[in-house]
């Protein structure tokens, strides 16, 4: 018997307005799959699923605020064994605040080329415009790039991200010396 879990991390913490988590992973094939929860949020405490042909699981758990402790227990119907992993994960309501950070390059970098690599960070899959006109979507872990012409001399570069009704803003300065 063999338990892997892939999502969600251990010691992972989760915010925003779904107080709920897949809890996905891999066991035998056809094995049936027990996730034991601990939410106010449900009478119900414990959510059977069971695995694919390929070994595939996956259920949807209901979290309470603060610390979540989650029990997986896999077990084969052609056995005795079982194979028991526990994860912990923390669940905040509230959602992080939006900023925004220019990265690369540095504020005051004297450049040589005249198309250049803006890159920075931001809230998960943010809406990223650089200068108001240049798109630069953040991915899945809240990274952004996007390629930006310069003017001879002194270049201000304006990064706002955006997410719903929330806005960030930063500005830095480069110098552009070919």
């Amino acid at each position: 018997m063999f338990l892997e879990v892939i999502r969600p991390g251990n010691l992972q913490v989760l915010r925003g307005e779904d107080a709920r988590v897949e809890v996905a992973g891999k066991t035998l094939p056809w094995s049936f799959v027990e996730i034991f929860y601990d939410s106010s949020e449900s009478e119900q405490r414990m959510r059977p699923v069971r695995a694919d042909a390929n070994g595939d699981f996956a259920g949807l758990i209901p979290l309470g605020e603060r610390v979540n402790v989650l029990e997986i227990v896999s077990s084969d119907s052609s056995s005795d064994q079982k194979v028991r992993l526990f994860l912990q994960v923390t669940y905040d309501p509230k959602p992080l605040a939006l900023t925004v950070r220019i990265s690369e390059p540095t504020n005051g970098a004297n450049v040589h080329d005249a198309v250049i690599t803006v890159s920075g960070t931001t809230l998960p899959d943010a809406r990223v415009v650089l200068n108001g006109i240049i798109p630069a979507p953040a991915d899945g872990a809240g990274r952004w790039q996007a390629d930006i012409l310069l003017q001879v001399g002194r270049n201000e570069i304006v990064a706002v991200a955006s997410n719903g009704d929330d806005e960030a803003e930063t500005t830095i300065t480069v110098t552009y010396r070919p």
